[in-house]
């Protein structure tokens, strides 16, 4: 069974500042920031955890039997258990609202990308499909063409493996691409023309200087 991983859906866009963590409450627990909040008529317990990465997880504890109430990690749609998920996100949102700072993307290294974008091409990402959708185009705010795209995908999509990642696909000369889909990092085109865009994975693969030149190079390509 395909367990729910409520923060990391919640928190996956956002990083902490540990300052406003201990004014909201946490107590420092080792190197772990510990919360915790009864809820439902003080039927059940949230125990929010955040280590000294800035990870969330939690769990919820059913006070009358002192146990875990993990039917809210499953797909199960009845109304009490729907009912204690939603106050138990509705905790985990006010925690992110309170405690942490927005971000475009998931990964560090999408969010370098888009600090250099910003900071030479003065142009943020657009949400076409909702942010929650994860994929931010950057667009040439003279002629409205893309020469960006930042999007989160499965692994599989592109190569061997699973798991959720983020790639960036930029416009580039046809015979450059030919020779740069030969090395690791750089894929073909993910949902966009291969002869003329290629994939980059944002995982730290590829230095963000080695990056930054092919996204120079395709906002070039657009004018």
């Amino acid at each position: 069974m395909i367990e729910l991983n409520i923060e990391n859906d919640i928190f996956k866009r956002s990083s902490i500042n540990f300052k406003k963590v201990l004014d909201y409450g946490f107590k420092k627990i080792g190197t772990n920031y510990i919360f915790e909040k009864n809820f439902l008529n003080d039927d059940f317990k949230a125990i929010i955890t955040i280590n000294k990465e800035g990870i969330v997880t939690g769990k919820v504890i059913d006070l009358q039997i002192n146990e875990e109430y993990t039917n809210i990690r499953t797909k199960m749609s009845g109304e009490f258990v729907t009912k204690v998920r939603e106050e138990y996100k509705n905790i985990l949102i006010d925690i992110k609202n309170s405690c942490f700072e927005e971000r475009y993307f998931i990964s560090n290294q999408a969010n370098r990308i888009t600090k250099y974008v910003k900071e030479k091409y003065n142009t943020e990402p657009e949400f076409l499909w909702g942010k929650s959708e994860g994929s931010g185009v950057f667009r040439n705010s003279n002629n409205n063409k893309w020469y960006g795209l930042i999007m989160n995908i499965d692994l599989s999509k592109i190569d061997d493996g699973t798991g959720e990642i983020e790639i960036i696909n930029l416009k580039l000369d046809r015979n450059k691409i030919k020779n740069l889909i030969k090395e690791n990092g750089y894929y073909e085109a993910y949902h966009m023309n291969k002869k003329d865009w290629i994939s980059i994975i944002l995982n730290d693969t590829l230095e963000d200087n080695e990056i930054e030149k092919l996204i120079d190079e395709s906002y070039s390509l657009i004018k």
